[in-house]
């Protein structure tokens, strides 16, 4: 795997999209967002705290069982004493949550190779949990669809996204009411007594929730993302080609095959359908037609057969499952020569449309003929098919038209085995080199010899020989993943470390904003532990274990150090302490500063002895805090030893430590990582200026490759190569493409795509399956030559 020229991509010219946004100053906006959010819902929630204890007061009042009496008085006492405390803890909880949502969506902590999620059992509580969130949420939602409309654009705008599902939208009400659930619980609020509280917020919010939205709009707006929200060209020209593709075109005609049999009457390209002397009459040839000239064409081929004659469309089944297994005799009877037969060329199809037994058969049968013969004419001239591959396709022209024969409802049905197999074969060859292309090539001959051999009636055939060739498929590009994980790993820590001190002083800050520490822990925090979050997080991403735990230890760190009001607080510092007197010092050993840990620890015992002390009425002018640090300083009490743990019997963990060992480096060794740009038409040196727009349609086609999407190059590096686009940069625009088994990995940004696209040097292959293509074409125009609906 080599990567050429290098390519060095700085904070300044670093940005999401054409918006011209640099990832930092995106990070900046999508956290001051959620904190918005946050702090909106907690308020308006806070200030009904006295009336939600009202509510649970008057429900136990009311309750006649004792159990149900018991519950609302938990939630009167937790309301009473600690409704501060949960509104804190759903910050918190929502903040994270959040953070995890955006990480997920500008692809920092997602596998980019990984499939779909696997299923899991739900318990019931939690089935009984989803269903109480989404019920509220869906009503919340209702009440602010056009904020959250608009919201959503602007975030996938922000995120690079061309859709923003409402689903995944970090600022969905219905992460927010999640997150209300998940800190009620840690509060002990209990499974029950959760939901109760939820209704009790959603009430509490609903009527603040549509202004919180409207305000995270303004402040978008003011801050210049997408003041005008554009007209969302690309979904109308989907919705445009969706409807050109179905059938709901047409209220008179709901199924394909009937739309495209009719198309070919009015183009009059219906085979023998005019060589009866009485147009009028089924069995001639020529459909009845009502009192205009529009043809009256039934989609059932079981009604079209027993009209035409079961015995001869019997007869014609069983000439062509001959035809297909090679008897000349068979071919014969049909009127057709096989020895004359040309897999790349639809000429049999065309003489068996053309046979005397053709005029036996039910119109709709001979329209059949016509339009199998007509879509693989669509495939043998289709341009993404390689030239390889285009007479084993031919080889299925038999197999093919039986099955669209017994099943006029393959036209439409895009799932039918039949045409999976198609599809598949068509893209099977993209991305091999040589020699495992023969290999390949030699595996789908076999394929479809024994569909030849091996296809009577039943469809289980082409299933079966698309678990074989998928199985293959996945077995290389598992080997690819393998082959360019590494790669991939650098190029995400690449990513991470453009947005690691947004990331980190955001991180800190939050957990700061709240608590007055001693000088010596802030100092610790702002210094040490933020160099360790900072090396984790670029090394691992959001969603890994080992991040968790640091932000956890953190938490624990600053808990620690407040004061104890009570038992149950000292207990839990009792209990913390041996986890976070070894989790401390694997941190210090991971930034190479040992030799700090001992002093550290010294004086931190102090502060927690301090903690823990009864809490004495402050003296006015005094700052408790400050007396906590000067405790630091003083001096130790003559024959008196605070607990502290054997130091250097610590070992830090040995699988951390290695994870960590290199992420210096890592960095700058992606950042010297490769833009490959070569022949006619490559990008310059200089980048497009931040915020530019793309110049033209080719330019707009590389800002639309997806995840997945195969490129053509035609003379990348002196070589012609068919790469997947197998990772993407959601903060600049950069793109790594490899082959089906990881190799000739190439890094690009979209502009060296684009240029390359205008220089006649790539192609973008279409993602849409063959079959669709070609269907779609015959729907709108007919045949071969016409253009593919946009």
């Amino acid at each position: 795997m080599s990567v050429s020229s290098e390519f060095r991509a700085t904070d300044k010219d670093a940005r999401v999209g054409p918006l011209g946004i640099t990832p930092a100053r995106a990070m900046e906006l999508l956290n001051e967002l959620r904190d918005r959010l946050a702090d909106g819902a907690a308020s308006s929630y806070a200030q009904n705290l006295k009336q939600v204890k009202n509510d649970m007061a008057q429900l136990a009042r009311r309750a006649n069982e004792p159990a149900r009496r018991e519950l609302y008085n938990a939630g009167y006492a937790l309301m009473a004493n600690g409704g501060m405390g949960l509104l804190r803890r759903f910050r918190d909880v929502y903040t994270n949550d959040c953070d995890h949502a955006i990480a997920r969506l500008s692809g920092r902590d997602v596998d980019v190779w990984a499939g779909a999620g696997e299923l899991s059992l739900v318990d019931s509580h939690e089935f009984e949990r989803d269903l109480a969130i989404g019920r509220l949420s869906a009503k919340a939602t209702y009440q602010c669809s056009q904020q959250l409309t608009a919201l959503d654009r602007r975030v996938g705008a922000l995120l690079n996204l061309k859709r923003m599902d409402a689903e995944g939208n970090p600022f969905a009400i219905k992460r927010v009411f999640a997150a209300f659930v998940k800190a009620a619980e840690a509060n002990w609020a209990g499974e029950t007594l959760s939901l109760i509280l939820l209704e009790t917020f959603e009430h509490y919010t609903a009527g603040e929730l549509p202004a919180v939205y409207q305000g995270l709009n303004e402040y978008l707006v003011q801050q210049g993302v997408l003041a005008k929200l554009p007209v969302e060209r690309e979904q109308r020209e989907h919705e445009l080609t969706r409807r050109k593709r179905i059938a709901d075109l047409d209220d008179g005609i709901g199924d394909i095959f009937v739309r495209l049999a009719s198309r070919l009457m009015a183009a009059g390209r219906g085979g023998q359908l005019g060589a009866g002397d009485n147009p009028g009459r089924a069995g001639d040839g020529v459909p009845a037609t009502g009192g205009d000239t529009t043809p009256v064409l039934s989609a059932d081929p079981g009604a079209a057969s027993a009209q035409g004659g079961p015995m001869a469309f019997g007869q014609l089944l069983d000439g062509l499952t001959g035809l297909q297994r090679g008897s000349g005799q068979a071919a014969a009877r049909l009127g057709v020569d096989i020895g004359e037969f040309d897999p790349t060329s639809s000429a049999m199809l065309r003489s068996l449309a053309a046979s005397p037994l053709l005029r036996w058969m039910q119109p709709t049968d001979a329209m059949t003929v016509e339009l199998i013969a007509m879509l693989f004419e669509c495939i043998f001239s289709d341009a993404d098919v390689p030239d390889a591959l285009r007479g084993e396709l031919g080889r299925l022209q038999v197999p093919i038209l039986k099955v669209a024969l017994m099943n006029k409802g393959f036209f439409g049905d895009q799932r039918h085995p039949a045409r999976r197999l198609i599809d598949l074969v068509a893209a099977a060859l993209h991305g091999w080199n040589a020699e495992d292309e023969t290999d390949l090539l030699g595996q789908i001959q076999c394929a479809i010899s024994n569909v030849l051999d091996g296809f009577d009636d039943d469809t289980e055939v082409f299933s079966a020989q698309i678990d074989n060739l998928e199985r293959l498929l996945q077995n290389a590009d598992r080997r690819g993943h393998e082959n360019v994980s590494d790669l991939v790993r650098r190029l995400e820590q690449r990513d991470r470390k453009a947005v690691v001190a947004t990331v980190i002083e955001d991180q800190i800050a939050r957990r700061l904003r709240d608590h007055r520490l001693p000088d010596l822990v802030r100092v610790f925090i702002d210094d040490l532990w933020r160099e360790l979050l900072s090396r984790v997080y670029v090394e691992h991403g959001e969603a890994a274990d080992i991040w968790q735990q640091a932000l956890c230890t953190l938490d624990d760190l600053i808990w620690s150090v407040q004061p104890k009001t009570g038992p149950d607080e000292r207990k839990r510092l009792m209990a913390m302490l041996p986890v976070l007197l070894r989790r401390l010092p694997e941190g210090v050993a991971l930034v190479g500063r040992d030799d700090e840990w001992d002093p550290f620890l010294q004086a931190l015992m102090k502060l927690h002895m301090e903690a823990i002390k009864p809490r004495r009425q402050p003296v006015e002018g005094v700052d408790p805090v400050r007396s906590a640090a000067e405790v630091v300083g003083s001096p130790e009490v003559p024959g008196e030893t605070p607990p502290r743990p054997a130091v250097g019997d610590i070992e830090p963990d040995s699988e951390l430590a290695a994870s960590l060992a290199d992420v210096d480096g890592v960095s700058d060794g992606v950042d010297g990582m490769a833009r490959t740009e070569t022949g006619p038409g490559s990008p310059p040196r200089g980048e497009t200026e931040p915020g530019a727009e793309p110049a033209d349609e080719l330019l707009e086609a590389a800002w639309r490759i997806e995840l997945g999407d195969w490129v053509e190059f035609s003379d990348l590096g002196g070589q012609q190569l068919t790469l997947r686009a197998s990772w993407m940069s959601r903060l600049d625009g950069l793109i790594l493409f490899a082959d089906r088994q990881g190799r000739h990995a190439q890094v690009l940004t979209r502009e060296g795509v684009g240029k390359l696209l205008k220089g006649a040097n790539a192609r973008v292959l279409s993602r849409e399956p063959l079959t669709d293509r070609v269907v779609a074409k015959l729907l709108v125009g007919g045949g071969p030559d016409a253009a593919p609906p946009t």
